[in-house]
């Protein structure tokens, strides 16, 4: 998704193919507030690959963009370096504390079908695999409650359910087991002791639970996860000794569990002071 200031237009949105309705919503909510600001909100979309995406960039005044680190790459190229803000790949993971509570974070992988750099696609658990057996089912429960809550449709693209299938039964041949909603709306990969890399995110309600003795070691099994986390969101005591792991693991927004998706208009995405930027623009 590009967002683009451009001569005479203040902001042009060049929308994702996957993801239409979130900027036309926000354009709605802006004409609520201020129908004039609404209206110089320009919302398109187009192949990425698209000739018109080089031409956005290239005449634009400033451009924020979001997409995988090979297209934010592409992109930058295409503008100063100035005025070029890129998001490239990230996600986020739960971490549950003993005497936590696992309900809340059916809302945070359900919300927006886990496809947001908030979404937990993993959590990790303190405790041992007695522990993850007993959540899993409770979190399977508390899915398919949310799933209702949400209106979350059956899975009906051939894609998604592929990449879902394919995580479910790769799993089924490992050392662990799986729980999953028969028209594929979320799955619950159970880990056990000793298998506890963070595997390949999947999306599309496809979770990990994994049990650690020590929670404050997580980021030893981040594997492909290191470096890219946007946001852990704690179910439990957030222990002096947990924060100052999350915080070395370079994450931008620790919160509850329950409360990953509802950042703060404040949040520094990446640890990025948006407004700081756009006040160095004016200059």
């Amino acid at each position: 998704m590009l967002f683009a200031v451009k001569h005479g237009v203040p902001i042009f949105v060049k929308m994702s193919r996957d993801e239409t309705l979130w900027p036309q919503l926000l354009k709605e909510s802006v004409t609520e507030v201020d129908p004039e600001a609404a209206a110089q909100i320009i919302c398109e979309v187009w192949p990425g690959e698209d000739t018109r995406t080089e031409e956005l960039v290239s005449q634009a005044d400033a451009v924020i963009a979001y997409g995988s680190d090979a297209t934010i790459e592409r992109l930058k190229g295409l503008s100063s370096e100035k005025s070029f803000l890129g998001f490239g790949h990230a996600l986020s993971i739960g971490i549950m504390t003993t005497g936590g509570m696992i309900e809340p974070f059916a809302t945070d992988i359900l919300s927006f079908d886990q496809q947001g750099c908030l979404s937990p696609q993993s959590i990790f658990v303190e405790g041992n695999s007695h522990a993850v057996i007993a959540l899993s089912a409770s979190l399977a429960a508390y899915l398919k409650q949310e799933a209702a809550t949400l209106e979350v449709s059956p899975r009906v693209d051939r894609a998604q359910a592929w990449k879902i299938r394919e995580a479910v039964e790769l799993a089924s041949m490992g050392p662990r087991k799986v729980l999953f909603e028969e028209s594929l709306r979320w799955a619950v990969i159970q880990h056990f002791a000793g298998d506890s890399e963070l595997p390949v995110p999947t999306g599309f309600g496809v979770v990990h639970l994994i049990p650690i003795a020590d929670i404050t070691d997580f980021g030893q099994f981040l594997g492909i996860a290191r470096g890219q986390l946007s946001c852990v969101g704690v179910a439990g005591e957030l222990t002096p000794e947990l924060q100052a792991a999350i915080e070395g693991e370079g994450v931008s927004r620790v919160c509850k569990a329950g409360e990953m998706q509802t950042p703060p208009l404040d949040w520094k995405n990446g640890g990025v002071d948006l407004e700081a930027w756009i006040a160095k623009l004016e200059r």
